[in-house]
């Protein structure tokens, strides 16, 4: 009878269940979270468990068996859910070892019986079940292929995230599917890469009615002219739509006003559509995305004159097989470095392409002609000839990066600007208080980038960002009514910003588009939501040579990444660094008592570390449990810094480091071990049972030598030098 069998009953099914299911555990922390994975990788990862459980902790010889059939299922299902190339590639590797395991396996049992006649028989059940499984197949494919046989198979035939007969936020792929991914055919619950009827182009908002949404309806006034009166947002009753009239911006102008009449946001906008995520980003976080530029401003309204942007020159170009759109750019030291960002248009009705201040290259999967593109009159490029951009539209994009430290090498840059009449200095709706105000900030302060910090920085520390602050619609100078308050919304800051700077000669315009937060981001898609709370305003200031920097004088949004250099970026980590510390010197006060303590302990960690190890090791054959036992003992004197020599046996390395501790010596258990290892390492019957019954007791045996044989007594008892005779 094989050692310790009675406790191996016990303990294993309470094992091999809790491993099993730590999957489905791990949801109920993850989930509440806002993370999580779809329901079918949590029953792959379920059976990947118990095959893995299976292998290493194998009650039976049969154990390994059910292993590896679950492990063949497993590389099975993930073939099939999966395009990737090396995942295909692993599993004709894996089938190979496995046909080779299955192959050993049979010669093996082959050895041992002799043929003692032989016979040809038609194999009449392999052929039946092989046809019948090949008729299954074909109905299924066809079937899968009708429109019929696709509503009665994807509902969950296959372990996949489809279906549709319900939703789930975390779903990867199918018809009743996430929210960011697919669309539906019964209920329009979500939406993605495929067309659909339910999804009308009248639930797509434009980019004035995010404005309209976010910042409420532009108020109008009574006392403006005719050209002033044109709002550009739709007011609260053409907002309500029904389901036979289609949604439209009616804007022939592109005006944003600053005077605004505040409305509470509605939490769901259209019944038909409950995700409200108008862009997806993957790349570097935060990013500014512009979508439109304003360069004129009235006292009210923001709007462009079509004058002083310049067109850039664009050509196609061929990279690794796919055509980008490279925009040529003047050499400037201020731009270095590049970055990339990929983003995915969902919900959001325009033909402009959001993108960084410094756009590089555009690339659109099989758009292969430029004179797809254009440019708009404000710079941001657009789709030529095409009412908004399609949804679901993966578009990549490459910039440039700008330079703080450059930027501060210019000095004053106003003398690089030309001195021809343009939109972009034109402060007259400014009053002379806010003019003096502004140049306060900047008294003791060298003209060039340093003014326009500190401009920003005295508006980010000063001032107080709030969506909701009133603003009094018989007012003709909002402006200087928000310098006075220190109260308003983002495009309150945008706009102080560029009248400030423009008072003190810079050319600068505001930008509309949108800030794609950090904190938006999402582990599960590696991607960050845009929706309509990202809409914002910031500010772009013209340095020379048609360069123009973004900056963000709004609290409560980071300012644009610029380019760093090496000696910067590590100086930027110490920082982080040093800051983690002062914010965080409590813990570590405390933890470094403690770590302390434990390294000056390390030894005795070690030994009831090993014997928690040991004891949960404690299954399987007695060959297993004696080399288990061998390895503690070996893993205990490598900690105390007496390794066992390669070249050395186990009997003439213990031997002598016995011979150097009284006990150890006086201790007779290990000749007992040491003997036990010599038989289960290299005798031929090791495997049968009948080797071992002159043992019943070997679980305390090696239990009471593992008390006496501590990593701390042979750190502390013997010498470090080599054993005698070695």
């Amino acid at each position: 009878q094989r050692d310790g069998a009675n406790e191996l009953s016990h303990s294993y099914p309470v094992m091999f269940t809790g491993i099993t299911l730590l999957p489905i555990l791990f949801q109920f922390v993850l989930r509440p979270l806002g993370v999580g994975d779809p329901n079918e990788l949590i029953l792959l990862n379920l059976v990947q468990n118990a095959a893995v459980t299976s292998a290493i902790v194998p009650i039976s010889r049969q154990s390994i068996k059910i292993s590896g059939v679950l492990s063949a299922f497993l590389v099975l299902f993930v073939t099939a859910m999966t395009e990737n190339g090396l995942i295909w590639l692993m599993s004709g590797v894996f089938s190979a070892a496995g046909l080779w395991c299955l192959i050993c396996g049979y010669w093996s049992r082959l050895e041992t019986r002799f043929v003692t006649s032989s016979s040809q028989l038609l194999p009449i059940r392999p052929i039946v079940i092989g046809s019948t499984v090949m008729i299954l197949i074909g109905a299924v494919a066809v079937a899968s292929v009708s429109t019929l046989g696709t509503l009665t198979v994807l509902p969950g035939f296959m372990p996949t995230s489809g279906g549709n007969k319900y939703q789930n936020k975390l779903a990867r792929s199918g018809v009743g599917e996430g929210d960011l991914i697919i669309a539906a055919q019964d209920s329009a619950f979500s939406f993605g890469p495929v067309d659909s009827e339910i999804f009308l182009e009248s639930t797509m908002p434009s980019l004035y009615d995010v404005a309209d949404d976010r910042y409420g309806e532009a108020a109008k006034k009574k006392n403006l002219n005719k050209e002033l009166s044109r709002s550009i947002s739709l007011t609260a009753d053409r907002l309500k739509q029904t389901s036979d009239t289609p949604r439209r911006s009616d804007q022939a102008s592109r005006q944003f006003s600053t005077l605004r009449r505040l409305t509470d946001p509605a939490d769901v906008r259209l019944k038909n559509r409950t995700s409200s995520a108008l862009l997806q980003v993957a790349g570097p976080t935060p990013l500014h995305l512009v979508t439109e530029r304003f360069d004129t401003f009235d006292g009210i309204q923001w709007h462009h004159t079509m004058r002083g942007t310049p067109q850039l020159n664009t050509e196609l170009e061929n990279i690794d097989g796919k055509p980008w759109i490279k925009v040529n750019r003047a050499e400037h030291s201020i731009l270095k470095g590049k970055q990339s960002h990929t983003l995915k248009v969902i919900n959001l009705k325009s033909k402009r392409i959001p993108s960084p201040g410094h756009l590089a290259g555009i690339h659109i999967s099989d758009v292969d002609r430029i004179d797809f593109f254009d440019q708009s009159e404000d710079g941001v490029f657009q789709l030529a000839a095409q009412p908004s951009i399609p949804r679901f539209t993966v578009i990549h994009l490459v910039s440039r990066m700008f330079s703080n430290e450059a930027i501060l090498k210019l000095g004053d840059f106003r003398k690089l600007y030309y001195h021809s009449s343009n939109p972009f200095t034109e402060h007259d709706v400014l009053q002379n208080q806010s003019i003096e105000q502004v140049h306060n900030w900047v008294a003791d302060v060298n003209p060039g980038w340093e003014q326009v910090c500190a401009v920003v920085d005295h508006l980010r520390t000063h001032f107080t960002c709030d969506p909701r602050a009133k603003v009094d619609e018989a007012s003709e100078h909002v402006i200087d009514d928000f310098m006075k308050t220190r109260r308003g919304p983002d495009f309150m800051f945008a706009t102080a910003a560029a009248m400030g700077l423009r008072s003190l000669g810079y050319q600068t315009q505001v930008v509309m588009g949108f800030y794609a937060d950090s904190r938006d981001y999402q582990s599960r898609g590696n991607q960050a939501i845009v929706n309509a709370s990202n809409l914002h305003f910031w500010t772009e200031v013209h340095v020379g040579h048609g360069v123009w920097i973004p900056i963000e004088p709004t609290p409560g949004y980071e300012k644009p990444q610029g380019w760093l250099s090496l000696q910067q970026r590590i100086s930027m980590a110490i920082g982080s660094m040093l800051n983690w510390v002062m914010t965080n010197w409590l813990v570590l006060g405390l933890m470094l008592p403690l770590m302390v303590l434990g390294y000056r302990k390390r030894h005795l960690l070690t030994d009831l570390i090993s014997k928690i190890l040991w004891r949960a090791g404690w299954f399987g054959t007695t060959q297993r449990r004696i080399a288990w036992t061998i390895r503690i003992l070996e893993w205990r004197a490598r900690m105390a810094g007496h390794a066992r020599p390669s070249s050395t046996t186990l009997r003439k390395w213990y031997s002598s480091l016995a011979a150097k501790d009284q006990q150890l010596q006086e201790h007779p258990v290990l000749e007992t071990i040491l003997n036990l290892a010599n038989l289960a390492f290299y005798s031929p019957h090791a495997q049968d049972n009948e080797t071992w019954t002159d043992h019943p007791d070997l679980y305390n045996t090696c239990s009471s030598l593992l008390s006496i044989w501590t990593s701390y007594r042979l750190k502390n008892g013997l010498t470090k030098a080599e054993p005698d005779g070695i």
